[in-house]
């Protein structure tokens, strides 16, 4: 899934450094990040850009915290604040060819978050799946909107 915004609209609680404490499995000039879990190898998100760990309010945001107590990656009692890690908004240049880039494998994002229902977005055509086995070669149907290709998935 690609974002509108990726330093506005992704965040991440854990790793707070994903470089070091996933997998990483990189392309091209070492600068594409395909980051991966090291204990069950599912590829999480796809990176090319920097990120910086920040203080956030994530009850702000509509994350609510149901669990007693400060976390570990809390800033401090009473200040709400959590240290999250996300794609660093200065120098970050979304759409750019060669510039920045961020993909969330959909199948990675923890199941009953609320407002987040990986049907609604096939149902409302906002994903392009491509026929990356083809796409190159004569004959390629390119894209389509309804459903994944032979080999793809939802």
């Amino acid at each position: 899934m690609r974002l509108a915004s990726s330093p506005d609209d992704f965040l991440l609680l854990k790793p707070l450094s994903p470089y070091e404490e996933l997998g990483d499995y990189s392309v091209y000039q070492k600068d594409l990040h395909f980051l991966f879990c090291k204990t069950c190898g599912m590829r999480c998100i796809i990176l090319m850009g920097q990120g910086e760990v920040a203080n956030v309010n994530l009850e702000a945001m509509g994350v609510k915290n149901d669990k007693k107590g400060l976390g570990k990656d809390s800033v401090g009692e009473g200040s709400g604040l959590t240290k999250v890690w996300r794609p660093k908004k200065d120098g970050w240049n979304e759409g750019k060819k060669w510039g920045s880039y961020l993909s969330v494998n959909g199948y990675s994002v923890d199941a009953g978050q609320h407002g987040f229902d990986l049907r609604e977005i096939t149902e409302n055509k906002w994903v392009k799946y491509l026929d990356w086995l083809e796409l190159h070669s004569e004959g390629s149907q390119g894209a389509r909107f309804d459903r994944p290709w032979e080999g793809g998935a939802y």
